[in-house]
């Protein structure tokens, strides 16, 4: 009798415990918020293989379709899906509290700032109408034309991105023989090659000397530079809701394949943005505005929403400062698509009263953005990972990192001599 008493008794203090760490995991205040955002939906880049003058789009025999927009700007496609994107943003953080459910939080509260190219400030713009629909928040930015030393510290000339450490540091992730990335990608290559008929013969004749060639017969590094750089134009093409006829000529059969093309892009993107020693030249000055904003807003002080609206380089940079690596519905392995953003949440546990970050990656799938799909927290959720930064976590708070371990480990991947504190632009 005695053994089934105390049987009992062990028996209603593991529930009793249970119940405790259920209400201490559920009891938690989200006080601020720092989302980097991809720029949503745009017209193809123009850009030319590497030393030469031969633009990308020479690797196809057609002529590309036209998104009616100048090349790299946002499509009015682009525009609805960021704003819808912002609405389902503006659900969460409501009901997360972080929001009013009506009116608008004080000037001081929120800041948006954004690249200075016409995709970036025009996003945040959308991202915000849906997000706080009337509140009319200013975009800041720097001079449209000029760099953003938080976007691109090496091209505003705050620090030096030096050609040795990076080769190695972007090797170790992805090796240094063209000719084996090729092969191992080989049928997404062979899938590109189906669908761009490629190549013109201005192209064919630089790299193989005569009239006509196929992707397999470039030099691998070239074939991977142009596939890296052209095959997300079928991405946006489906997103930006072209007919399929007229996406990939209509030589692709939807997202799946669309996913298949875009492997090499992923991949190059991934290892020349997340490798470590990029990632601290390019990363630094954004992910330490990003951390001091988590620290004000810890201490009461400063917004308690931001937004920085830039590119996937810029996001792939942060993955690599903070070590994370993702799936997303859809799309290749750390792909990141047309609108998506890395949220930095704090959050803080009414019981021991101590602040930690929670990292969540979001993204619209291709059908999403293709169909411009209402998103809500309580209905159709877009695409989305839960990260733990730098593999460190707390007790009780799944995917999460105590704020002084986040800021310990963040701090040690920057490099000071990457950091300004200058120009953070205007309002436009």
């Amino acid at each position: 009798m005695r053994n089934l008493w105390n049987a009992l008794l062990i028996c209603c203090a593991l529930m009793a415990l249970g119940h405790e760490a259920q209400a201490a995991a559920g009891s938690q205040t989200l006080e601020a918020v720092v989302l980097i955002n991809r720029h949503s939906i745009r017209s193809p880049l123009t850009g030319n293989f590497t030393g030469t003058s031969i633009p990308y789009t020479a690797m196809s025999r057609d002529e590309w379709p036209d998104f009616k927009v100048d090349p790299g700007k946002l499509t009015p496609r682009g525009a609805l899906t960021a704003q819808t994107f912002g609405a389902f943003y503006g659900q969460l953080y409501q009901q997360a509290g972080l929001l009013p459910g009506t009116g608008c939080l004080a000037r001081s509260q929120v800041w948006v700032h954004s690249d200075s190219d016409q995709r970036t400030i025009r996003t945040a713009r959308k991202l915000m109408d849906g997000m706080t629909p009337g509140c009319s928040y200013p975009v800041t930015h720097v001079a449209q034309g000029t760099t953003d030393p938080l976007i691109d510290p090496v091209k505003a000339g705050v620090c030096e991105l030096e050609a040795g450490p990076y080769d190695a540091s972007q090797d170790a992730l992805l090796g240094s023989n063209p000719e084996i990335v090729f092969e191992a990608y080989r049928p997404s290559l062979e899938k590109l090659q189906d669908v761009l008929d490629c190549c013109k013969p201005s192209l064919c004749r630089k790299f193989v000397g005569k009239r006509r060639c196929t992707l397999s017969d470039l030099p691998a590094s070239v074939a991977l530079d142009g596939a890296t750089n052209i095959s997300e134009n079928f991405l946006m093409e489906y997103a930006n809701r072209f007919r399929m006829r007229d996406v990939g000529w209509g030589r692709i059969q939807g997202p799946q394949e669309i996913s298949h093309i875009n492997m090499t892009h992923a991949l190059n993107f991934w290892s020349g943005n997340a490798n470590p020693y990029g990632a601290a030249v390019l990363g630094s000055n954004l992910m330490n505005r990003a951390l001091t904003a988590l620290q004000a807003a810890a201490q009461g002080q400063g917004p308690v929403f931001s937004l920085i609206v830039a590119h996937d380089n810029n996001l792939l940079n942060i993955a690599g400062l903070l070590g994370l690596s993702w799936f997303l519905d859809g799309y290749q392995q750390n792909e990141v698509p047309p609108g998506a953003g890395i949220a930095l949440e704090l959050w803080r546990d009414d019981t021991s009263r101590q602040p930690f970050v929670k990292v969540v990656l979001r993204a619209q799938t291709m059908d999403q953005l293709r169909n411009n799909t209402p998103l809500s927290p309580d209905g159709t959720n877009p695409a989305s990972s839960d990260q733990t930064p730098i593999a460190c976590g707390i007790t009780g708070v799944e995917n999460g990192c105590s704020l002084a371990t986040f800021a310990l480990k963040v701090q040690g991947a920057l490099l000071s001599q990457c950091i300004s504190e200058s120009s953070i632009g205007r309002s436009g």
